[in-house]
């Protein structure tokens, strides 16, 4: 069973590269975010005021002064490039996206009917339906619901330890103070 509850090799691939989709476009998510942060001018000018020592008021003002100083100090490693283009490719093989003009967009059409689901091929439109799936999920529920929760666990541990390993390069980093000295 593909969602067993002492896991197997297929289990920790599809978790391995569910964390690096996962933490490469979280890591493009804040490369862009610390970006514009960087352009916003008026949050940089106030870290130069004597409201800067204001408890509570300082903390945005004082990221767009550091992102202003080094708008690159978060960037994509070649293998997030990788990854984000892997579920951009799988987006639009799946047509969620659509690449047809050049420009990377999402296909509103793709969503359409999503009212109606589909189980094992089936549209499933009444209770009836869904009476008869829970039939056919019920014995192996119990199971289904272990490796779950197994996956879930081992996911949400692994994309923790990536972003703290991330956060710890980042702080390590000239992220705050370009050209500091290293004290290593």
């Amino acid at each position: 069973m593909l969602v067993s509850k002492e896991g197997n090799f297929v289990q920790e691939l599809i978790v391995d590269e569910r964390v690096r989709a996962v933490d490469a476009l979280s890591r493009e998510a804040a490369m862009v975010l610390w970006r514009l942060l960087g352009t916003s001018a008026p949050l940089a000018a106030f870290a130069n005021s004597p409201l800067v020592f204001v408890p509570g008021l300082n903390a945005l003002p004082l990221l767009a002064s550091a992102a202003a100083r080094n708008a690159n100090a978060i960037k994509l490693s070649e293998e997030d490039q990788a990854s984000i283009e892997t579920v951009k490719g799988i987006l639009s093989i799946v047509g969620i996206l659509d690449t047809s003009t050049g420009v990377t967009r999402i296909n509103a059409q793709a969503f359409q009917g999503l009212s109606t689901s589909t189980f094992s091929g089936a549209r499933v439109t009444s209770v009836q339906d869904v009476t008869t799936i829970a039939r056919e999920i019920g014995p192996i529920s119990p199971q289904l619901a272990e490796g779950v929760a197994g996956l879930t666990q081992k996911f949400a541990q692994k994309l923790v330890a990536s972003m703290m390993r991330r956060l710890a390069e980042d702080l390590e980093g000239d992220m705050f103070f370009p050209g500091r000295p290293r004290l290593l």
